[in-house]
């Protein structure tokens, strides 16, 4: 499931000024939806608003996967948005499927590890429910 923030995308209101007050908007839509334990997958920005989600409410998350993200004045965090754009470009150039270069390392295991999720999901392979935060 996936939700937009108070502001973005077809949500109304004001866009919340922190990532706290981003995870409180979240913690108040999960739990509207009667969830008392959720699993997370998180990329990028929702990244950063579900580690503050889970270090106010750990009871909430039962598995949390974060990618594309880092935490909160990590070192070259700043980075995060020109690494994507360019991992981006690089699967277009390569014609490759950009998770090959989003979610992996791009070493021996990494590529194992690529080839085998991207076989998975075209041969239809089970799907997890996850919350999605964007």
């Amino acid at each position: 499931m996936a939700f937009d923030q108070r502001g973005v995308g077809a949500s109304t209101g004001q866009v919340p000024d922190s990532i706290e007050a981003m995870a409180d908007d979240a913690y108040t839509f999960i739990t509207a939806l009667g969830f008392d334990k959720i699993d997370v997958f998180s990329f990028s920005l929702g990244g950063f608003i579900a580690q503050a989600l889970v270090v106010k409410h750990p009871e909430l998350v039962r598995k949390l996967v974060l990618t594309g993200t880092g935490p909160k004045g990590g070192k070259d965090i700043d980075k995060v948005a020109a690494i994507t754009y360019w991992d981006m470009l690089r699967a277009t150039l390569t014609r490759s499927d950009p998770k090959e270069f989003l979610f992996f390392n791009r070493n021996t295991t990494g590529k194992l590890a690529t080839s085998t999720a991207v076989t998975r999901r075209a041969s239809g392979g089970k799907t997890v429910s996850a919350l999605l935060m964007r």
